[in-house]
């Protein structure tokens, strides 16, 4: 699976989806969710930055059978999985070193004055989704959101797009209003702690994503 960004993006990407699921978990070293919910929480996230016009979250969503994923959020669930900082059974659970990282990327990247408005967007859903940790009322509200598809001029439910149609693309650098900020220190940080550049072997698990074969709670 070919990846368009730079190894920093790709482990700022996987960071920053940390942050942003421990955020919406209640108890996330016990339960954080599972695909469907992260994927779907990740989309909100992707799609209130684009909204925005901030380059933040790195993510290309099309429409699937269970509607809006990426590829991008596999890699990271890979990337994080590798470094131990999640596990993956039938719901994710964060280790103590991935629930460090998370609250310490949040208070040191995302609470700083020039990420203001990431803050905002990930307050946003954290806010809207924390005490509604189920999947099936997060996969409802997706599905009845409005948007216009790549290459389209009109907008449609998420539940009447086609299977296969481009949802969301990253904010190109020229379009932007702002871009997260990220420090040196953390991005060397970062490359220390998490696989640089993993390409693993996840065509299966996406086979089964795209096949329907994934439990919703």
């Amino acid at each position: 699976m070919s990846d368009h960004r730079t190894p920093d993006e790709q482990r700022t990407d996987a960071a920053l989806l940390l942050a942003l699921w421990a955020r919406c978990a209640q108890h996330p070293r016990e339960d954080a969710g599972d695909k469907l919910r992260q994927m779907k929480l990740a989309f909100l996230a992707a799609h209130g930055l684009e909204k925005e016009g901030v380059r933040a979250l790195n993510l290309s969503y099309y429409r699937w059978t269970w509607g809006p994923m990426s590829n991008e959020v596999y890699l990271a669930w890979e990337m994080l999985e590798r470094a131990g900082l999640l596990e993956n059974e039938e719901h994710f659970a964060f280790s103590r070193a991935g629930e460090s990282l998370a609250r310490d990327f949040y208070e040191d990247v995302l609470r700083d004055e020039r990420n203001a408005v990431v803050h905002g967007v990930f307050g946003r859903v954290a806010g809207d989704w924390l005490e509604k940790p189920g999947t099936g009322q997060l996969l409802d509200a997706v599905y009845a959101m409005e948007l216009t598809p790549i290459g389209s001029d009109q907008p449609r439910a998420v539940r009447e797009i086609r299977k296969g149609e481009e949802l969301l693309a990253p904010v190109a650098p020229n379009a932007a209003r702002s871009v997260l900020y990220v420090d040196r220190g953390w991005l060397e940080t970062l490359a220390l702690t998490l696989v640089p550049g993993a390409a693993a072997p996840i065509h299966a698990a996406v086979a089964d994503f795209r096949a329907g074969r994934v439990h919703v709670a």
